[in-house]
């Protein structure tokens, strides 16, 4: 039987960010490999150099996030370093990838939303499982 407790509408487990990752990679791959099937290279150009920035600036935080929590010695100046050099280098991959190399804007974009997409969906299945769950218990 189910209790009569009342419940959090939005509880996160502490995986929730590897999950996002897990996923992202999974359907960045996935469309990867669609886009390529479509003949388009510069789409394909523009999708995978978006999702790069998307999923690495997702996988730096996470990685930079447990070092910042406890800082120690050189931790910190790892910490402190990645933070000061992420961003400049994402910057130049996409100025290249974008002038040099030819990829597609729209690809760049779709690309780079990969992982606010993934949370955004994420977070709508948890709330419609809570949802669901609280009206079931209570009727």
């Amino acid at each position: 039987m189910l209790s009569m407790m009342p419940t959090k509408i939005l509880s996160m487990d502490p995986d929730f960010p590897s999950r996002v990752l897990r996923m992202s990679l999974v359907l960045a791959a996935g469309i990867l490999v669609l886009s390529t099937l479509y003949k388009d290279f510069s789409l394909s150009l523009g999708l995978g150099t978006g999702m790069f920035v998307s999923v690495a600036s997702l996988w730096t935080l996470m990685g930079m996030g447990r070092i910042f929590v406890n800082p120690k010695g050189k931790k910190a100046a790892v910490v402190g370093l990645t933070l000061l050099v992420k961003y400049p280098l994402l910057i130049l991959l996409l100025y290249f990838s974008l002038r040099s190399w030819g990829a597609h804007p729209v690809g760049v974009v779709v690309g780079v939303s990969l992982v606010p997409a993934v949370i955004l969906l994420k977070i709508i299945g948890i709330l419609w499982v809570n949802h669901m769950n609280s009206k079931q218990s209570t009727g």
